[in-house]
């Protein structure tokens, strides 16, 4: 019974911010803040000068395997280098995904330091659900999410404002959230599910009724959960 009425009060709530989404994000702040420009540092003439090779050789090449196609590039190829090419080739999703699987099972072979960044990853999951694949993007985030000996604080900290600091340029689709959430819910992190729900209020988005009805199964499991539940939505003014 307690977990209907919680599911009620959330769906109530997500129709209600849509209907009036200024009332709100005014209990947040003013106006909702704007979400942050991309501005990624310039490459060096050299840099410069390997990305052009190696963004052209992908794509003249691109139905034959990267692992051969790139193999003259590994030892000059930087997690930097990553990202560059990935500004040159945002438009080719197939493409992206290719040449961001080839750098992470290069890293695990190769000694040198060839481990795609935060950031690029955060990429490639705007890039995915912009590309209606959805489906990638999660299983890219439950990577992430999945790994042994994570440090949860500061891996929640960083995955947030890399997630939120590429949006803007790299698909600005809400439903990149959603997926963030969800994998943060099914992997156990409840709190930090809680923490980014009220973080991206701020932004003037709110997670959809799927995936607060998921945050609630969670926290229906035990009366802690219900007071967290609760706590939630004694925030928000009646409208």
């Amino acid at each position: 019974m307690k977990r209907r009425t919680t599911s009620i009060i959330f769906s109530n709530f997500h129709r209600r911010f849509h209907q009036f989404p200024h009332t709100t994000a005014a209990n947040f702040s003013t106006t909702p803040r704007p979400f942050p420009d991309y501005s990624p540092r310039n490459p060096s003439v050299t840099d410069t000068d390997l990305i052009r090779h190696v963004t052209t050789t992908i794509k003249r090449r691109r139905l034959e395997p990267l692992r051969r196609v790139l193999k003259p590039y590994e030892s000059r190829f930087k997690p930097s280098h990553l990202i560059w090419v990935l500004i040159n080739i945002k438009n080719d999703y197939k493409l992206v995904l290719n040449f961001f699987n080839w750098a992470k099972s290069r890293s695990h072979e190769q000694q040198q330091q060839l481990h795609p960044t935060l950031e690029s990853l955060c990429i490639v999951v705007h890039i995915a659900v912009a590309s209606n694949d959805v489906e990638t993007a999660k299983r890219l985030v439950f990577e992430f999410w999945a790994k042994p000996r994570l440090d949860v604080l500061k891996s929640f900290e960083l995955f947030t404002e890399k997630l939120i600091y590429t949006y803007k340029d790299w698909g600005s689709h809400p439903l990149v959230f959603d997926v963030y959430f969800q994998v943060l819910v099914e992997t156990g992190f409840v709190l930090e599910a809680e923490k980014l729900f009220h973080k991206l209020l701020g932004y003037g988005v709110v997670v959809s009724v799927d995936s607060c009805n998921l945050f609630l199964s969670k926290l229906s499991c035990n009366f802690e959960g219900i007071k967290v539940a609760v706590k939630v939505f004694e925030e928000f003014p009646e409208l």
